[in-house]
């Protein structure tokens, strides 16, 4: 396998705004995400978008029709249907895993079997001044383009996390050695490339010989203007579950997608929730679907509210009492840690769930491992004023280290793109 792209800085052309010009490739839509990758990607194109033109090329389920939607001033995205036989291609693969979504590793090697997709993708191109890989998976079809230098975003160390989260077995270990192979050399041939937690990207530059100075931290962010701030001391208990007169339940809540590191958090939680005496447990996300049957008036204390809407999930993140991070597994950073913080939901976490951020523990966030949590619950539930600290605390460091637009800009400023158009004439 041999990828090969130019590593020099792109030559500024004038965009529909008369702005230089950046293309994405994408497994998924990004305009409603359901998953933490396409959310990044969302919002780095939506921060990007402040200053360049933006086209995000995605790839759409089969059997829809080709669109193009502008997301936000300066953001279009592309969505192309798969087609019958990348479709076909993509469900064999999953058939083989057990199951698993699979539509990332079918981009990354069976591409060509979506010839409308790669048409779309090379006709953005060709009027690119740069392109942007979302996740490892993008980047063969986009340095098979050519056109323009290519920029690798990285939110998670994936050859790993799939290694740790696919059945094992022959098939499985030659296809995650297919995978680190290309993660490697998509590493060593980009242009730029972000990585979303420092360990992550340490790992990898290793890996694949790509010295320090070409590549950078950038960690996961949120729009901090878009999640009102509700510190606790202001946190109506309008979450219900109590009788009249009788002491409210302290509300935790977790935040997660179906994937194998929520999934394992959503299982501790659940294990563990009878040994939280006057506490109830939430479970927003599609990580806690499956076990909404099982919880539903099982006195557990718990409850699994599924997928909801953004509106849904700004009203849990504003009314619970603590955001719950129990991670033990996974790379990347976590997002879902930086949208408690950020709504001025105290957070509980471990070790493994703050990496790649910023937060400083005990003072911005409570951090215990997990054996330690019933008792942390107790202690955080005891004292308000520490969770109001905190809660104050750790917005705080949302709004500067964690925020989409300051985030991408200082990525961007140490990239070899900084002489292009606006970022030569930060403001």
């Amino acid at each position: 396998m041999t990828l090969e792209t130019t590593s020099s800085a792109p030559r500024a052309r004038l965009g529909a705004h008369g702005r230089p010009r950046l293309v994405a490739a994408s497994p998924a839509p990004v305009a409603d995400p359901r998953d933490g990758g396409r959310r990044r990607l969302r919002e780095v194109a939506r921060a990007l978008a402040a200053r360049i033109d933006v086209e995000v090329v995605s790839l759409a389920p089969a059997g829809g029709r080709a669109s193009r939607v502008e997301l936000a001033p300066g953001l279009i995205e592309r969505c192309v249907p798969k087609g019958s036989r990348f479709e076909a291609a993509q469900r064999r693969l999953e058939d083989r895993l057990g199951g698993v979504p699979a539509g990332d590793l079918a981009m990354a090697f069976e591409l060509d079997l979506a010839p409308e997709y790669l048409e779309a993708l090379a006709d953005a191109a060709r009027r690119a001044d740069l392109l942007l890989a979302s996740h490892v998976y993008a980047y063969p079809a986009l340095a098979a383009i050519g056109s323009a230098p290519v920029w690798l975003d990285a939110p998670d160390h994936e050859s790993a996390l799939k290694r740790s989260l696919l059945p094992p077995g022959p098939f499985v270990a030659a296809l995650v050695d297919r995978l680190s192979a290309l993660e490697a050399e998509a590493w060593r041939a980009a242009a730029w490339v972000t990585a979303a937690s420092t360990l992550d990207g340490r790992t990898l530059a290793a890996r694949s010989g790509r010295d320090a100075e070409r590549w950078a931290l950038l960690a996961n962010g949120v729009d901090a203007g878009a999640i009102p701030f509700t510190p606790p001391s202001e946190r109506a208990h309008r979450h219900g579950g109590a009788a009249r007169g009788s002491t409210p339940p302290f509300v935790l809540l977790f935040v997660g997608t179906h994937h194998g590191p929520n999934l394992e958090a959503v299982e501790w939680l659940r294990r563990h929730a009878r040994e939280l005496t006057g506490c109830e447990l939430r479970l927003l996300g599609a990580a806690g679907r499956a076990h909404a049957d099982r919880d539903h008036d099982s006195g557990s204390g718990v409850r699994a509210l599924g997928e909801v809407s953004e509106a849904c999930k700004l009203f849990e993140l504003a009314t619970a009492d603590l955001g719950v991070a129990p991670m033990c597994s996974g790379t990347g950073s976590q997002l879902k840690v930086l949208e408690y913080a950020a709504s001025g939901l105290p957070v509980l976490t471990t070790p493994h769930g703050l990496r790649g951020l910023g937060f400083e523990p005990d003072a911005e966030v409570a951090v215990a491992e997990l054996e330690q949590w019933p008792a942390e619950i107790e202690r955080l539930r005891a004292l308000p004023d520490r969770r109001e600290t905190m809660a104050c605390a750790a917005r705080l460091r949302v709004e500067r280290e964690h925020d989409w637009r300051a985030a991408v800009d200082a990525a961007v400023a140490v990239s070899p793109f900084s002489a292009v158009g606006p970022w030569s004439r930060r403001t």
